[in-house]
């Protein structure tokens, strides 16, 4: 895991504020994942595989948890189903492009969890099928196993936590 905290030189608070006024940047941190990973099938329609996590601990319990996550994937795809952000309560869908052939592709979401307690926070990339028994494709973070000019490709979280 690696990661950064924003902060403006010269602002005695460390907080960066907002383009244009509004809310206000309390961190921002970035966490990658490199392990190329099978996409098991899901069990049943509707039910929501966690596959890619990273956690981020809130400094303030006032503040909104926003988190942005870009999965590059490898392989056949199933196209009846929801890809996006899981905290295990709630699940934000993104975009993905289904293609049914042998391509990489890739899964962006942005997801706004709201004001989450000032404690640590797992997020997950996760994936619901429409029908069951069905990946969004075959891997995660494929590498030259799966295509011989691929470097290793990884999974990157964005965490933002922004102050009203």
């Amino acid at each position: 895991m690696s990661g950064s905290v924003a902060n403006n030189a010269g602002r005695a608070s460390g907080v960066i504020a907002a383009a244009g006024g509004g809310g206000k940047l309390l961190a921002m941190e970035t966490v990658t994942n490199s392990t190329r990973t099978a996409t098991p099938a899901t069990g049943s329609a509707g039910v929501v595989t966690s596959l890619l996590s990273a956690s981020y601990t809130k400094t303030s319990a006032t503040s909104d948890l926003i988190v942005e996550c870009l999965v590059p994937l490898w392989n056949d795809n199933a196209g009846a189903m929801d890809i996006g952000l899981y905290d295990g309560t709630t699940f934000f869908t993104g975009i993905w492009c289904y293609n049914p052939t042998n391509n990489i592709r890739f899964s962006h979401t942005v997801a706004n969890f709201g004001t989450l307690s000032a404690a640590s926070h797992t997020i997950s990339w996760a994936y619901r099928s429409g029908s069951g028994g069905s990946a969004p494709n075959a891997y995660a973070n494929p590498n030259s196993t799966d295509e011989g000019r691929f470097t290793q490709q990884h999974t990157t979280f964005v965490f933002s936590e922004v102050e009203a």
